[in-house]
C-alpha cells in the first residue's frame, strides 16, 4: 500500500506543516504506529526539502528536538525505499531512531540504497519500492547490555 503525502502542492508551507503535524499527533493519540511513522516521514521530508534555512528553523522551533531529529532520520532512512516499505516495518520506533549513532544510521541508509540498487530487473528498469515483496526493518539485538542494530534483509511477506 502506498501512502501519499497528506498535503498537495497548492497549500502554503504553514498549511502543509499544520496538516502533517495534526495527522501525525492524532495517529499517536490513537496508537496507529504506521500512520504516525508515515506522517513523521513526511514531516522529515518537509523540513529537509525547505529551500530557506531560516524558514526551516521557524518550523523546527514549533516541534520538539525529539520529533525533529527522529523525523529527519526516518526520512533519510526511508527516502529511497518509500513509505510502503516503512509501513511494513515492525520494530522501528522514534526512540530507536534516536538511540542509533550517526554512523549506524549511515550504514543503514547505505544498506537501503544497496537493496534498492539490487532490485533493478533484467530489462534495466527500476522495480519500484511499493512493488517489492519484502520488508526492510530495524531489529534491536541486545548484547552485553549494549544495543546493536542491524537491518533485516528482504524478509518475505
Amino acid at each position: 500500500m502506498t501512502y501519499l503525502p497528506p498535503f498537495n502542492d497548492g497549500m502554503t508551507l504553514d498549511e502543509k506543516f499544520s496538516i502533517i503535524t495534526r495527522i501525525m499527533f492524532r495517529a499517536k493519540r490513537v496508537n496507529n504506529r504506521v500512520l504516525f511513522l508515515v506522517n513523521a516521514f513526511y514531516l522529515g521530508e518537509f523540513l529537509e526539502t525547505l529551500d530557506n534555512l531560516t524558514t526551516c528553523a521557524i518550523y523546527v522551533r514549533k516541534i520538539t528536538q525529539h520529533y525533529y531529529r527522529a523525523s529527519v532520520r526516518l526520512y533519510y532512512l526511508y527516502e529511497i525505499l518509500g513509505t510502503s516499505q516503512l509501513a511494513k516495518s515492525r520494530n522501528i520506533t522514534f526512540n530507536l531512531l534516536l538511540r542509533i549513532t550517526k554512523s549506524q544510521l549511515n550504514q543503514l541508509t547505505n544498506e537501503a540504497t544497496n537493496i534498492f540498487a539490487r532490485t533493478q530487473n533484467d530489462g534495466g528498469e527500476w522495480c519500484y519500492p511499493w512493488k517489492w515483496n519484502c520488508k526492510i526493518d530495524l531489529q534491536m539485538i541486545y548484547s552485553q547490555s549494549k544495543c546493536i542494530y542491524k537491518i533485516d534483509h528482504l524478509i518475505n511477506v
